[in-house]
């Protein structure tokens, strides 16, 4: 099956639309952890790398339709397909995992009292 440019176009389009509040929590969480450094520096260190995480974890999503047409079109054969959806999902959960604990540790480290 051949998709024109206009196909990969309209396959980001919606996605983009639906990602855009995250990444604008996402960017507004950075941006509050930088100025909050100065009076709880490990509770913004852990929220930015935790948000940084969710960040590329969302452009992943983004991504993963357009390689899933790319590999398809290549001739990928169906195994070698199952295992590089399976592999990126796998990682995807397990980095997610390890970013909503640096949140919840963030929440919960000590700050100091000013």
């Amino acid at each position: 099956m051949e998709y024109a440019g206009t196909d990969y176009i309209r396959s980001l389009v919606f996605p983009i639309l639906l990602a855009l509040p995250i990444f604008l929590i996402i960017f507004i969480g950075i941006a509050f952890s930088i100025i909050r450094y100065k009076t709880a520096p490990k509770a913004s260190l852990l929220s930015i790398i935790a948000l940084v995480i969710f960040l590329l974890l969302r452009l992943v999503a983004l991504i993963q339709p357009l390689l899933s047409v790319q590999l398809v079109q290549g001739g990928i054969d169906s195994n070698t397909f199952a295992y590089v959806i399976g592999t990126v999902s796998v990682l995807s959960s397990i980095f997610g995992a390890i970013a909503l604990g640096l949140l919840i540790f963030a929440v919960w480290t000590n700050r100091s009292e000013s």
